[in-house]
């Protein structure tokens, strides 16, 4: 039996994911957590390219043995900055984020100039960042964070956690496209 045999066998054998059909999953039973597979040379890959989509060549007999493509580990991707597949470069988004993005909040609600508030009650991190979409942070002396004015646009939210941040969007109600 192969390494990546072997490792399929594994995964569909744990009581986590007894039961599932004949494939490496996704996420992780319960809960609904993504999982990234690992290969024998520390290459990170997707399920999709785990179950040989994306022209992967796992479970490829004749590529058996390769590291780059033989599975041997799999994990839950708990937390942390998006993850990207070695193959496809898909990214994998953790469970819970990462702790180390910038946490900012989105007001636009009693807005009527297609633009947004941006506030940041880490005032440091702003003046680290220095800007956002284009717009400069201000940090005042009398205000606890930083807030800064940008433009609303459509995916205005997916753009900027695709740079990092860590988005509150509970007060943001996105412009129709």
């Amino acid at each position: 039996m192969s390494k990546t045999t072997a490792a399929i066998e594994s995964v569909r054998n744990s009581p986590d994911h007894a039961g599932l059909p004949g494939e490496f999953p996704a996420y992780a039973w319960p809960g609904g957590y993504p999982i990234i597979y690992l290969t024998e040379d520390g290459s990170v890959l997707c399920p999709d390219c785990v179950n040989g989509k994306n022209d992967s060549e796992v479970g490829n007999p004749e590529v058996d043995g390769d590291p780059q493509w033989t599975v041997v580990a799999h994990d839950c991707y708990w937390e942390g900055p998006p993850m990207q597949c070695d193959h496809c470069n898909g990214e994998i988004e953790s469970a819970y984020g990462d702790p180390d993005a910038m946490k900012i909040k989105l007001d636009n609600l009693d807005r009527d100039d297609d633009s947004v508030l941006v506030t940041c009650e880490d005032k440091e991190a702003a003046r680290d960042d220095q800007s956002i979409e284009g717009s400069h942070w201000e940090c005042p002396r009398d205000m606890e964070g930083a807030y800064a004015v940008i433009s609303d646009r459509p995916g205005l939210v997916e753009a900027l956690e695709k740079e990092g941040y860590d988005v509150d969007a509970s007060n943001y109600c996105p412009p129709d496209e």
